[in-house]
């Protein structure tokens, strides 16, 4: 084999391996901490839920959105 074709397979196999891990990552990782943090915007007063929100510090963009719903249900004048 021409070894532009190992390095090919070798470049297909270390991409793939970087997906996977990308993948477990976020399953395994981020899922976790992404309900975890809905669950305690849920939970959380109005004015904890503000503060956290003026940082803008969220695992995922769904909680972000979450908590400017709260925002704007709790304090409809901002």
């Amino acid at each position: 084999m021409d070894p532009i074709f190992i390095i090919g397979i070798a470049f297909l196999v270390l991409a793939s391996s970087i997906g996977a891990y990308v993948v477990y990552h976020k399953e395994v990782v981020m899922k976790p901490l992404i309900l975890k943090e809905s669950a305690e915007i849920e939970a959380a007063s109005c004015d904890d839920i503000k503060k956290k929100h003026e940082l803008g510090q969220y695992w995922a963009l769904s909680n972000y959105r979450q908590a400017a719903a709260k925002v704007a249900s709790c304090f409809p004048d901002q």
